[in-house]
């Protein structure tokens, strides 16, 4: 065993992911190199950047949860191929080589991210037994049409969010309404949250989601008692809803009653929509460029926003963008 005097560079403390006092001098001498032209020995120099620096790549995914998405292999691919492009941008009197290249790849992750949600397909044939959720079936005609006409009703629901836990969620709390439509709606939601792994929060709003969402399906089937339009618009005349009548006709008014009745929404303003449209065009510059720390900043610049802002901008509108929310996902499959 080597004493700790003698130990290779490579070992040096805090250097064991991403060796800097190796790869900066090589990363400086592959930029003289491509420089001089001399693009025979510029790749030899490249290859062993690449490799020194690919744990550092495979960590980070890893650290970010990007590797839940995207396979790890993939993600590491994507930073490799550009290791080149961020090097000839790379200032090294801007800062650090791991500064630059953690940053760069970050960026990179994200957009392979948004790029393999684009291929998910959108809609999944479903073949579940939901018997459990209907109940045990008698020999009643009207019954077993009843309970059939269900099932079929329970096949072609789907989600926006593509998660297993959001899915798991949903599908327990459709079960607990469907069998018991007055059970305790606490314990319902409590129990959806064990049972997903989700916060309380996010329990209680798919339980009312589910809710929404059987209205919806069973709309045709139900038998509301509503009274006449000038009974609607006196009783509420206090309110802006007789005013919406201008907007939507009275059956569709019917609809989001039964369907979103009792719920609070909060409608967005012009404002926040082209707030919205602003962050995507900033989201699709940084998506056309070589995702380095200059771009952002460039995009910074551009849209009048500090670098951090850009940067979280960038963050959140790939989130915003990703499959799970731009797609419907079947509950049952």
């Amino acid at each position: 065993m080597l004493p700790i005097a003698e130990k290779p560079k490579e070992n040096l403390k805090g250097e064991h992911i991403f060796p800097a006092t190796i790869i900066e001098p090589l990363a400086v001498k592959w930029k003289q190199l491509v420089a001089d032209q001399k693009h025979a020995e510029a790749s030899v120099v490249l290859e062993e950047i690449v490799c020194k620096s690919s744990p550092m790549f495979s960590r980070l995914a890893q650290y970010e949860g990007f590797h839940h998405t995207v396979d790890l292999e993939s993600l590491v691919l994507a930073a490799q191929a550009r290791v080149s492009v961020w090097l000839l941008y790379w200032d090294p009197a801007k800062g650090k080589l791991f500064s630059w290249l953690s940053k760069c790849s970050k960026n990179v992750f994200l957009s392979e991210v948004v790029r393999a949600s684009r291929y998910r397909r959108q809609f999944y044939p479903t073949s579940d037994n939901l018997e459990k959720f209907v109940g045990t079936e008698d020999h009643a005609v009207v019954t077993n049409e009843a309970i059939e006409a269900l099932k079929d009703i329970l096949r072609d629901l789907s989600c926006r969010w593509g998660d297993e836990q959001a899915i798991c969620c949903i599908r327990f709390h459709i079960a607990s309404i469907v069998e018991n439509p007055k059970g305790n709606k606490k314990a319902v939601i409590r129990a959806g949250a064990y049972a997903s792994g989700l916060s309380i929060d996010l329990s209680k709003f798919y339980y009312n989601w589910a809710l929404f969402l059987l209205r919806d399906a069973m709309y045709e089937k139900m038998n509301l008692q509503y009274t006449e339009q000038d009974l609607f618009r006196l009783v509420n005349s206090f309110t802006f809803l007789p005013d919406l009548l201008t907007i939507v006709t009275w059956e569709q008014m019917l609809k989001i009653i039964a369907l979103l009745g009792g719920l609070r929404i909060k409608i967005p303003t012009l404002t926040q929509l082209e707030q919205a449209k602003t962050d995507y065009k900033l989201f699709r510059q940084l998506e056309r460029g070589h995702h380095t720390p200059d771009d952002v900043a460039k995009a910074a610049k551009d849209f009048h926003v500090s670098v951090p802002t850009a940067q979280e901008i960038y963050e959140n509108m790939t989130q915003q963008l990703h499959d799970d929310r731009s797609v419907e996902t079947p509950l049952y499959d």
